[in-house]
């Protein structure tokens, strides 16, 4: 993981020839433009939408038309869902090749491209097809959080806060780029010690379970979705943070979720989360009141019973 300028972006543009580049990007900065002219490079038209088995065939096909090989180095630019994306095709492709990753959004930044879980979507959940392929190396690259849209700021900071309850020493962080450089960090050091999810790294999975059943049937953003998440958890099964979360919230700007969501669909795609396990349990991520989490298994008939008794309803769900 490093910090680069123009000039060493430039210089590792350079030197590689295969890229993979969410589009926008490339109308937003004239560098990468010039940068990429003669590359072998795979423009993403709306990422989100192109994590799918389509694109993902696209993409392996367009790299082997044109010659990519083992000792090639993938680089992909972009937000998440680019680079997870990206990071799965690099693991899939010729069974595997060297990836690394520009992140280009806040959520990126502290989250998506860190730690190597790289996959797609379908139409029963997201990344539900998919592997763990670290990144030979993270380029933080600062000005591209200068043109990001107001939705994606407010995606990368409900990521955020999962970390700060997680790690409570991220409050002291004075500076954004401080802030993602920690955030990065913690994520990099649990996934180095549990890459493949066996233990620890469950509990960077917190807002995730609601979270990501949020995302599928409502129109907000990942981050957005991961911060309601939280709350909902916080308020179910950890009562005493309700109102820290609340402030939380309402710091950045998260004062109603705005919207409900189908209770029936929402539960749809809870049972088919990646955490689900035999005999109908899944694996809750729960706050501990000085920070960090824990890992709680419950029935998942209970666990829709405690929603649907939930003081705030309501507020979710209709």
């Amino acid at each position: 993981m490093q910090t680069i300028d123009l000039a060493q972006f430039k210089s590792l543009v350079n030197s590689h020839e295969y890229f993979i580049i969410d589009k926008v990007l490339l109308e937003k900065y004239s560098f990468l433009t010039d940068a990429l002219k003669g590359k072998k490079t795979f423009c993403v038209e709306n990422p989100e939408t192109s994590k799918s088995i389509e694109v993902f065939e696209q993409v392996c096909l367009y790299l082997l038309e044109n010659g990519i090989t083992r000792d090639d180095h993938l680089q992909v630019i972009g937000g998440g869902a680019t680079s997870d994306l990206g990071g799965y095709v690099a693991a899939s492709i010729l069974r595997g090749i060297k990836w690394s990753v520009y992140p280009s959004t806040l959520l990126a930044m502290v989250d998506a491209a860190i730690g190597g879980k790289v996959g797609i979507n379908t139409r029963l959940g997201k990344n539900l097809i998919g592997s763990f392929h670290f990144p030979e190396m993270i380029n933080f690259y600062f000005p591209f959080l200068e043109t990001l849209e107001q939705k994606e700021i407010n995606s990368g900071q409900g990521e955020i806060l999962k970390y700060k309850y997680l790690y409570p020493e991220m409050r002291k962080s004075e500076t954004l780029q401080e802030l993602v450089l920690n955030c990065a960090k913690f994520k990099s050091a649990i996934t180095e010690n549990d890459f493949k999810e066996l233990n620890q790294r469950k509990i960077l999975n917190l807002g995730h379970t609601f979270g990501h059943a949020l995302e599928k049937s409502s129109s907000k953003t990942h981050g957005e979705c991961v911060a309601w998440g939280l709350k909902l958890i916080i308020d179910l099964y950890q009562s005493e943070l309700s109102s820290k979360i609340e402030q939380d919230l309402g710091e950045i700007g998260f004062l109603h979720f705005g919207e409900q969501v189908n209770f029936e669909r929402f539960v749809g795609f809870l049972k088919r989360d990646k955490k689900l396990k035999l005999e109908n349990q899944i694996d809750l991520i729960i706050p501990e009141l000085q920070g960090g989490a824990r890992i709680q298994n419950i029935d998942m008939d209970k666990l829709i019973k405690d929603i649907e008794s939930y003081e705030h309803y309501s507020r979710f769900f209709k």
